[in-house]
């Protein structure tokens, strides 16, 4: 912006042609540079990835957007849990719900035994959001009793 006033000063001074005409270039790409800064990311974080640590709660993780494709600093990152199907529904659990964080990982806990949800992740800048990423299916399902394992048992 200082470039821009000390070329309108030197114009105002020696009122040149080929100086009004670099002011008018100079203003061009202010406004196209402007323009490009104010995108919101233009694709959800890759890698997304989760972890079980016990049989409720899930470790979400995911590489972070690079300035090139967020255009612009992340300030944050919006994580959606969606139900799929239902296993035991905890009395009051929501069927969706939304974990916002700064870092590239959010653990979900208390997770309902048996259920199904989709977890998608976005990033937001300034300008605001982007997509969220393709969902990654969550499912917890207890271990079915293995029948093998019942060899000389009889049943009356």
């Amino acid at each position: 912006r200082n470039l821009f006033y000390y070329i309108l000063i030197l114009w105002l001074i020696i009122r040149d042609i080929e100086v009004l005409k670099l002011l008018c270039a100079l203003i061009r790409l202010n406004h196209v540079l402007f323009a490009f800064t104010l995108k919101e990311p233009s694709v959800g974080p890759d890698s997304v990835l989760y972890t079980k640590l016990n049989t409720t709660t899930f470790n979400i993780s995911w590489t972070p957007l690079t300035r090139e494709k967020s255009y612009g600093k992340v300030i944050l990152y919006d994580v959606k849990q969606e139900l799929l199907s239902r296993g035991q529904l905890q009395k009051g659990f929501p069927s969706s719900r939304t974990v916002n964080t700064t870092a590239t990982f959010v653990v979900l806990y208390n997770v309902p035994l048996c259920s199904q949800y989709q977890v998608s992740v976005r990033a937001y800048t300034k300008t605001g959001p982007g997509p969220y990423n393709q969902p990654l299916v969550l499912e917890d399902q207890v271990s079915a009793i293995d029948n093998s394992n019942l060899v000389g048992i009889e049943i009356m």
